[in-house]
């Protein structure tokens, strides 16, 4: 999780060949994914959001990329208050419960800086500190303002 089809049509086909020495490994299926022109354009700076992921996940359908990109968007409110009770109230377990649930939908959609202080949010389960989380989640507002505002502009600039 997240699973991303070419690599596992690429593993299976290789399980296969070795099951069957004698038939050809069959080529894993193009990845449809965002169209390369687009490396630079919003949506594709893996700091904040890179669209060709969530693309990869949903075999390039652009409204699939639109209506999934939006809802991770419309819950980025509710996730950071949700953040910001558990800190509240003090609760590292919670933090890291979110960290984690976070992290998944994170890596899903391609924002892979926040997934990335989302698994350092998870990881304070073990060991961490309620200061340390506190320093992780107070990273996590602006960075979702940036990728939702990144996120709106590709999303906008795309043709269904």
């Amino acid at each position: 999780k997240p699973v991303m089809p070419e690599r596992l049509y690429a593993l299976l086909a290789q399980w296969l060949a070795q099951g069957d020495a004698g038939a050809p490994a069959s080529e894993p299926p193009p990845a449809a994914t965002m169209s390369a022109s687009r490396a630079n354009a919003p949506g594709n700076n893996p700091e904040l959001i890179d669209l060709s992921i969530l693309s990869a996940h949903v075999g390039g359908d652009l409204q699939k990329v639109r209506r999934y990109g939006e809802m991770f968007v419309e819950g980025l409110p509710e996730a950071l208050a949700e953040l910001q009770t558990a800190l509240s109230e003090g609760s590292l377990s919670t933090l890291a419960d979110l960290g984690h649930r976070l992290k998944s939908s994170a890596r899903m959609v391609g924002a892979m800086g926040m997934a990335a202080l989302c698994e350092s949010l998870e990881q304070c389960r073990q060991g961490g500190t309620l200061d340390e989380a506190q320093r992780i989640v107070e990273q996590l507002p602006a960075l979702m303002s940036q990728i939702s505002a990144d996120m709106a502009e590709a999303l906008h600039s795309t043709n269904p």
